[in-house]
């Protein structure tokens, strides 16, 4: 696996141009030791491993995945996961419900103009979503069911 990990690596490195200083970042790991395991002379600490081969599998597949899929997936994950409303999403948006359900079924059968400010909410929102989700880990902010 740490193999198909540095080819990975390999790839957003040379192909697409991606520091170790971003990947350091992005894969929430330190750049000394990212650059130890791509250069063979150390390895990905045990308990940080599986997160670091989930962001690398997940950045290495970012060309695979069409605009389209990718916006898809955010409307699934703030529909179901955080449960915002496809109104809601809609109204943000300024468009149709029925423009997010034509989206939904047939990518191919909206305007650009309706993708990209679907996608643009959804961006936002994930955003937002990731920001909080960072302060309440470092107990920045406290999340509770208490009203």
């Amino acid at each position: 696996m740490e193999n198909e990990f540095k080819e990975i690596l390999d790839v957003l490195i040379k192909t697409y141009c991606m520091s170790t200083d971003s990947l350091s970042i992005l894969l929430g790991i330190n750049k000394t030791i990212l650059d130890n395991f791509y250069r063979n002379t150390g390895d990905i600490p045990p308990d940080n491993f599986r997160l670091f081969g989930n962001h690398l599998v997940t950045l290495g597949f970012i060309p695979e995945i069409t605009a389209d899929e990718r916006t898809k997936g955010f409307i699934d994950i703030l529909n179901k996961d955080l449960h915002i409303s496809i109104e809601s999403i809609a109204l943000l948006a300024k468009i149709k419900i029925d423009d997010i359900s034509n989206f939904l079924n047939n990518s191919e059968s909206v305007s650009y103009e309706i993708k990209y400010k679907l996608a643009s909410v959804c961006n936002i929102l994930i955003n937002l979503y990731q920001s909080a989700e960072s302060r309440k880990s470092k107990g920045d902010i406290s999340i509770t069911d208490d009203v």
